[in-house]
């Protein structure tokens, strides 16, 4: 229920926003999006660049549901290849892809220092990868007025009852830095709290 309504939720506010973020890095190669479910996402986010995409969820279910997605890319010319993993613990190397993505999902990766590690990663697994995109929700500012809308205190309620405690915005940002990215852009979304980062490699920093 809660990956549905978080579906739901991005498909209204958010999407938008990630399609035309993506497209204005000008992608070079393959998309990559990590913990994609069904692939409608990454196959909007492919069909707008004319590039190939890759697809990685730990879900049987939604990899299931994504062959349909796979179907829908091939009418229209985009080659599509959508895989069930667990995106925290990859182990084929794929110098095809030139960004990744990852959406509402990081704050998941806990404690921080797996975080860290989880993301530096990436750098291995996606030797090619101009740009990691990540798009997540963290932790209401305790000092915060309260707001008429529910998404932030739900998102924060529904973390206590999985016993998990998201991030905060800093704590984010450190593990970013400690991962070994450079922050080059930072959006503020629509949804409460919730940011999108352009972040690349430090290693490449000077890669034009």
């Amino acid at each position: 229920m809660v990956a549905e309504s978080s579906s739901r939720v991005g498909a209204q506010y958010l999407d938008g926003t990630i399609l035309d973020l993506v497209a204005s890095l000008a992608p070079r190669g393959a998309l990559c999006d990590l913990g994609c479910g069904t692939g409608s996402r990454l196959l909007a986010m492919c069909t707008r660049a004319g590039r190939p995409g890759l697809g990685f969820d730990v879900s049987a279910a939604a990899v299931d549901s994504a062959r349909r997605t796979v179907r829908d890319a091939r009418a229209v010319g985009v080659a599509l290849d959508i895989r069930q993993a667990d995106v925290t613990r990859l182990t084929d190397n794929r110098p095809e892809v030139d960004i990744v993505t990852q959406a509402f999902m990081t704050h998941h990766i806990a404690p921080d220092e797996r975080g860290v590690r989880v993301l530096r990663s990436y750098q291995e697994r996606f030797p090619n990868a101009r740009y990691l995109v990540v798009f997540d929700t963290v932790a209401s500012p305790a000092a915060s007025a309260p707001a008429p809308e529910l998404f932030a205190p739900g998102f924060d309620y529904i973390h206590a009852l999985q016993g998990m405690e998201p991030r905060t915005y800093e704590a984010a940002r450190r593990v970013f830095a400690e991962a070994g990215y450079h922050c080059l852009r930072e959006i503020t979304l629509d949804v409460p709290n919730s940011y999108a980062w352009v972040l690349r490699p430090d290693g490449r920093a000077a890669r034009p």
